[in-house]
């Protein structure tokens, strides 16, 4: 979002016909009961010459958290002169279902951790073929923290007590936001417990019955 919002100031569009709100702000909880309606009624109170005359760029981070975006979103696009941007880290947000609330009117784009390539341009190692033996060195110990860290663009060069933090917060959004939360799940604990137990043996292999059965037993 913040990339598209340089690249409209940069292209000279107004900073005022640009209206940013990220969602995860506690200041904005009281919208999840007032509805989003109110976020155009105080926008057009301070530049109500902008009304249809003016095209207006919604950037909407986490829109998720609040209850029927969907309706707003649709509403705003069919009536204003504006272009609306959605940005999200749930499952909710995911481009089929994006889709198929947008109704076909929407253009989705999702964004993965980086791949070892990426990570070498991310961190500054510049290479091409052959391969000096001293860079061959560099790209190896590159390879370890990759492995070691992942591929999250935020975590990169962070202490790792930092980085484990953020590791973990992201551990605890998917299971509990994207998973508990989103399905009603009704033994979360289990749930916690069956995600601790595959992700500490990755790359084995799994039935339906044996994961079934390690649930049963807990």
């Amino acid at each position: 979002m913040y990339q598209i919002i340089n690249q409209l100031l940069r292209a000279g569009i107004d900073k005022s016909t640009i209206l940013f709100l990220n969602f995860f702000d506690d200041r904005l909880h009281f919208l999840r009961e007032s509805g989003l309606e109110i976020i155009n009624e105080a926008y057009f109170s301070l530049y109500p010459e902008k009304k249809i005359r003016q095209t207006v760029y919604y950037f909407f981070d986490e829109i998720q958290m609040i209850p029927d975006w969907e309706n707003f979103v649709d509403r705003v696009m069919r009536t204003e002169n504006c272009e609306v941007y959605l940005s999200g880290s749930s499952a909710v947000m995911l481009s089929r279902e994006i889709a198929t609330q947008m109704r076909g009117r929407s253009l989705s784009r999702e964004l993965f951790p980086f791949s070892f390539s990426e990570f070498l341009r991310a961190t500054g190692v510049v290479w091409k073929f052959p391969v000096s033996p001293g860079k061959r060195y560099e790209i190896q110990k590159a390879f370890d923290s990759f492995w070691e860290t992942g591929g999250f663009p935020e975590v990169i060069g962070l202490p790792p007590l930092l980085r484990i933090k953020i590791h973990q917060d992201y551990w605890n959004g998917i299971l509990f936001r994207d998973l508990i939360e989103r399905h009603n799940i009704s033994a979360p604990r289990a749930l916690t417990d069956l995600a601790h137990k595959l992700a500490n043996n990755i790359a084995s292999m799994y039935t339906i019955n044996s994961l079934t059965g390690y649930l049963k037993s807990l």
